[in-house]
């Protein structure tokens, strides 16, 4: 509520509401960019987000608003205590920046240039976890959680990248937070993402007959028969069927790798990593059945298909084992929290937002894939810049991004009634 408040259900509220919003955010704009700029400097590579998760829980206690860590290391800091749950994801791991000699600027110096912030991870996700936290620091100064309507709680997931809905799923199986509505983070432009493909990860291997690289007709090469392979899925994916709102389904093999004893040695093994973006409705075992026919059909000898599971232990030291099969999922474009949260960018920004859907994945395949807890997606930043060397965020799309995150939950519990 408002200092001479008026419901966050009524016009002239929410109206009033989302201009303190944007007027706090524009005052915090300094804030957020140094606070993202903090975020970058720490290295947080998937199972290795430790000090970013120390970093989050004292910024989140400085600005008075509990914090704490889960099991698995993730960060949870809540606003408010009413009876409507949102959860605010936002992961804290990123992928490595790989070689430093490509990139242009330090990674991890959030470069402040031409309006943006660069660096590893201001695209994805440290971008929103920064307008987040500004978010909820504007949300408990204006005394927005007063009218007792909603709790929110920030999550700061980790490893997203390499096991996504993996955190999130944890913390809601264990009672850590009970969302009736999620909000994730993920890029998106200010635009609002309602949906993607979901993905399985396979590994395959060929078996061949080793022998002496001098005379290799007396042996079967099984990087020969993986080609084969290989070639036979890139001709699959021509075939694969399409989603009316998601998309064409897509497979990719993305990684081979033979062993053998020497350079002078045919190889008796060869293994590959396929990457299959799946629709509704598509399973792992249907997919296997068709990369094992895919095999037979292109000559390769003894094929093995086997869905991959993740298992490296978070940096707590927990250990886990989760399948790498993420579904596809999509929420109704009239879904009431769609509404609201179209709302609250149109107050926001002054424009309407773009609704669309991502390409990648993200915790989604789990809170509304698995679980089917209504999921919408909200952030600043481009997709296209996520993992490159131009990792980057907008520092005017981190300012309003900050400001819808303060007046949304409130104007989700209206809209949940």
């Amino acid at each position: 509520m408002l200092s001479g408040g008026k419901s966050l259900t009524d016009r002239p509220g929410v109206d009033g509401a989302a201009r303190a919003c944007l007027d706090k955010a524009r005052e915090y704009e300094s804030y957020v960019v140094g606070l993202l700029r903090d975020l970058i400097a720490i290295p947080s590579v998937s199972c290795n987000e430790g000090k970013l998760a120390d970093r989050v829980i004292s910024e989140c206690r400085s600005l008075g608003i509990p914090a704490r860590r889960d099991r698995c290391g993730s960060v949870i800091a809540t606003l408010g205590g009413g009876p409507f749950r949102v959860v605010y994801d936002a992961h804290m791991d990123t992928v490595g920046p790989g070689d430093a000699a490509v990139w242009s600027f330090d990674p991890f110096k959030g470069k402040v240039e031409d309006g943006r912030v660069f660096g590893r991870g201001a695209c994805d996700n440290k971008g929103a976890l920064a307008a987040m936290i500004a978010g909820l620091r504007i949300a408990s100064e204006l005394g927005l959680a007063q009218d007792g309507a909603w709790q929110l709680d920030l999550v700061g997931v980790v490893e997203e990248e390499v096991a996504e809905g993996w955190a999130i799923g944890d913390a809601i199986g264990s009672g850590e937070v009970s969302p009736d509505c999620v909000v994730l983070g993920e890029c998106t432009d200010l635009g609002i993402a309602r949906g993607h493909r979901g993905r399985c990860e396979f590994g395959i291997e060929t078996l061949g007959t080793a022998c002496h690289g001098s005379s290799p007709w007396r042996g079967h090469n099984a990087i020969y028969d993986m080609a084969a392979w290989a070639k036979a899925i890139e001709a699959l994916g021509a075939d694969l069927p399409r989603h009316a709102f998601l998309g064409p389904a897509s497979v990719a093999v993305t990684r081979i790798h033979a062993a053998s004893g020497s350079p002078n040695v045919v190889p008796e093994r060869c293994s590959a990593v396929v990457d299959w973006r799946t629709l509704p409705g598509d399973a792992a075992s249907d997919l296997t059945r068709l990369l094992i026919a895919t095999a037979g059909g292109a000559g390769a000898k003894a094929p093995d298909v086997r869905l991959v599971e993740y298992s490296q232990p978070s940096y707590t030291g927990l250990r886990k084992s989760a399948p790498k099969e993420y579904p596809a999922w999509e929420v109704p474009a009239e879904h009431c929290f769609v509404t609201a949260l179209s709302s609250a960018v149109r107050l926001i920004t002054g424009s309407e937002p773009v609704i669309g859907k991502w390409e990648f994945s993200t915790d989604g395949v789990m809170t509304m894939g698995r679980l089917g807890i209504p999921t919408i997606g909200f952030g600043p930043g481009r997709e296209r810049f996520a993992h490159t060397v131009e990792d980057q965020v907008d520092i005017p799309g981190m300012v309003k991004a900050a400001a819808v995150y303060a007046i949304l939950p409130g104007m989700l519990a209206a809209a949940a009634g």
